[in-house]
């Protein structure tokens, strides 16, 4: 007989773990799922739940963490793979990841079930002999009785959004795809079960954070990105100065008299804002009326936006967040439909400018 190969014990393995699953009520609907370099031993469904299992058959028993015997890079890749078939099938379901140890003995199989298996909170069954033991552990190795209630997937995935959307910065660093989501969804997660009132498992919230940062990153990428690539010419000023005056009965008429002489030069930079309670002016020359602030030594930087711009939501955020990043202040922001001019000290100008001028090569 040919001599039994690594893969021949690991199918079999498999085959006896599907059996083991069949029995215990779970419907099999794939098995060695492929997506790109990650591979799903088994994907099966059971109580509104997708499991996804991992599969490792042994050939002698001996003692192994299970929860610590796949890397991160293969929990990575087990995440993305899952999505992948939760999005390509349209399954509505919670996602569980569990791991199934069988163990070929003389004597037959013995087989160690691990629910939830990248979590705190495990449950741990073991199948074989004839007989079935469960065991019931958690972090500090005390025994329950308890299992993890089912949860909507789609409310985890709402109220995980809305969570998200709270933070700026967090929403950022997801659609960038920089962030540890096992260790984000660990962080959030009592937030989390606060707002929905009940118990969520990590699994849940990672594949939540997944959808989320892709649809992010999809956004980030094809419609800011698309409207940046497009920004217009770049112009730089310097030796500006910000006047801030009341509201007054006068201001008008001798914002009148300023445009007037404004006309006359053609050289002079020349803008204003309004609020309810105060004018700002910047330009080169002006009378002042009754002045309650005035900066001197800033630059402008005035940015020309392609028409869309008004049709994609974000473009300003994406853009101030940027500079904000590198610690540049804004002094003055002043803008109209497909432009829009930012104040800086003299000494951040160059900084601000590069930045910016950097989004066209994103």
């Amino acid at each position: 007989m040919p001599e039994e190969t690594t893969c021949d014990i690991g199918r079999e393995g498999e085959d006896y773990a599907v059996r083991y699953l069949l029995a215990s009520g779970y419907r099999i609907l794939c098995r060695n799922y492929r997506y790109r370099r990650a591979e799903i031993d088994v994907l099966a469904f059971r109580e509104g739940v997708l499991v996804v299992i991992e599969v490792k058959t042994r050939t002698r028993a001996f003692y192994e963490a299970l929860s610590r015997s796949i890397p991160r890079s293969k929990i990575a890749r087990l995440v993305r793979a899952a999505d992948h078939y939760v999005r390509s099938t349209g399954l509505r379901a919670e996602v569980r990841f569990d791991i199934i140890q069988v163990i070929r003995l003389r004597e037959g199989y013995r087989l160690v079930h691990l629910e939830d298996a990248f979590e705190n909170n495990i449950i741990l069954i073991s199948w074989g002999c004839n007989k079935l033991l469960c065991l019931f552990l958690t972090s500090n190795q005390s025994t329950s009785n308890q299992r993890i209630k089912q949860t909507d997937m789609k409310t985890i995935s709402s109220v995980v959004e809305h969570y998200i959307k709270k933070k700026p910065f967090l929403q950022t660093a997801l659609a960038q795809g920089i962030i540890n989501l096992t260790s984000l969804s660990r962080q959030v997660r009592p937030e989390i079960e606060a707002q929905l009132g009940k118990e969520v498992r990590n699994g849940a919230i990672v594949m939540a954070l997944k959808r989320l940062s892709d649809d992010l990153e999809f956004r980030a990428t094809h419609r800011i990105v698309k409207v940046l690539k497009n920004i217009g010419e770049i112009t730089v000023r310097s030796s500006l100065t910000d006047f801030t005056f009341l509201i007054s009965d006068t201001i008008l008429r001798n914002q009148g008299r300023l445009l007037e002489v404004v006309n006359k030069n053609k050289d002079v930079f020349y803008t204003s804002s309004r609020g309810v309670n105060e004018l700002n002016i910047v330009e080169d020359v002006f009378s002042a009326e009754r002045q309650t602030q005035k900066a001197e030594n800033l630059s402008s930087i005035t940015v020309k936006l392609p028409a869309e711009n008004v049709s994609v939501p974000g473009i300003y955020y994406f853009i101030f967040q940027r500079l904000a990043w590198e610690g540049i202040v804004l002094y003055e922001v002043i803008s109209t439909t497909n432009e829009f001019t930012i104040l800086v000290d003299e000494d951040q100008v160059d900084n601000a400018f590069t930045v910016i001028k950097d989004l066209k090569s994103l």
